[in-house]
């Protein structure tokens, strides 16, 4: 029987061969597309979920109203990871990062101007799931002036070919217009292109002084905890206390009024956590670290994937 329908269809295209090629153009054009949506989809579903336990990580952000201006950020005070570690038991551990662009790096007699310069803390690769390829990876960011380079940086400053290689481990770099001298501590191979934030190197956050500041409405870092396996990640609750103990009396402190006194008056502080796999399309935050994609689209795609067959 299949023989007796393929024997019609040849003769069908044989005597409507103009016919024919549209519709075996449409169909190519048709499917071809679908493929590529499919494909645009895959991807932008698959954002930060190569690291272990992502579904366990959220970001924390802070919304508000001040002097009659709303505001919402990605970021957080310097204190917060550690306040959330000691204070929120369902929380196991916590991280910070904070991007710097466009620094002078300098080794020798090769200078560059790198775009992405992240500090982070020491627990960075126990957090995330990034690659070490050299280094410990305890020890990479303990301490201050220590540098891993991703293998394109460590190629384009030591001409590094890989594990096995000369090791540019223990090497110094200058970093930035005072020249500090940075111990390379680690290498690590070039985050994937699915992560909503990247790097070329990454400083330890000890470098930064203000990263000790214990101050809790100045926030320039981006937090990160993970919730404990079986924990109830709903600790909303709990993230309002800490306002209520530490934003509340600096409130007091600058403007001279409680914090129930600055709730009287319209003003509103709170933070909000989102889901690590949430924030490339869901995040509504105004300062990301790269430009995030958007959930609607997908939600438009999907259905001309069906029309493209």
């Amino acid at each position: 029987m299949w023989k007796n329908y393929l024997k019609v269809a040849l003769r069908s295209i044989r005597n409507q061969k103009f016919y024919a090629s549209i519709n075996i153009f449409g169909l190519t054009v048709g499917m071809a597309t679908a493929l590529l949506i499919l494909m645009y989809i895959s991807d932008e579903v698959s954002y930060d979920r190569f690291h272990k336990d992502a579904d366990r990580i959220y970001r924390l952000g802070i919304t508000g109203r001040l002097a009659e201006q709303d505001f919402n950020m990605a970021t957080c005070a310097e204190p917060m990871a550690r306040t959330l570690v000691e204070e929120v038991p369902e929380i196991e551990d916590a991280v910070r990062i904070r991007p710097i662009n466009k620094v002078i790096v300098q080794y020798q007699d090769k200078a560059f101007t790198e775009e992405w310069v992240l500090l982070a803390d020491s627990n960075f690769f126990s957090f995330f799931t990034f690659n070490l390829i050299e280094g410990s990876s305890d020890d990479v960011l303990r301490g201050p002036n220590k540098m891993v380079l991703t293998e394109s940086a460590a190629r384009k400053y030591f001409n590094y070919q890989g594990k096995g290689d000369t090791s540019p481990l223990g090497k110094i770099i200058l970093y930035g217009t005072r020249a500090v001298a940075c111990e390379v501590t680690g290498i690590v191979q070039d985050p994937p292109a699915n992560s909503h934030f990247t790097f070329n190197m990454l400083q330890s956050m000890e470098t930064w002084e203000d990263s000790r500041r214990n101050q809790y409405t100045s926030n320039s870092s981006y937090t990160y905890y993970r919730v404990a396996a079986n924990a109830n990640p709903a600790i909303q609750s709990k993230l309002d206390a800490i306002v209520d103990k530490y934003v509340g009396p600096e409130i007091q402190q600058y403007l001279g009024i409680s914090m129930d006194e600055f709730r009287q008056q319209g003003g509103a502080y709170k933070y909000v956590p989102e889901r690590l796999i949430d924030i490339h399309l869901m995040s509504t935050f105004g300062d990301q670290i790269l430009p995030n994609g958007n959930i609607q689209y997908l939600y438009i795609l999907v259905p001309s994937v069906c029309l493209s067959l």
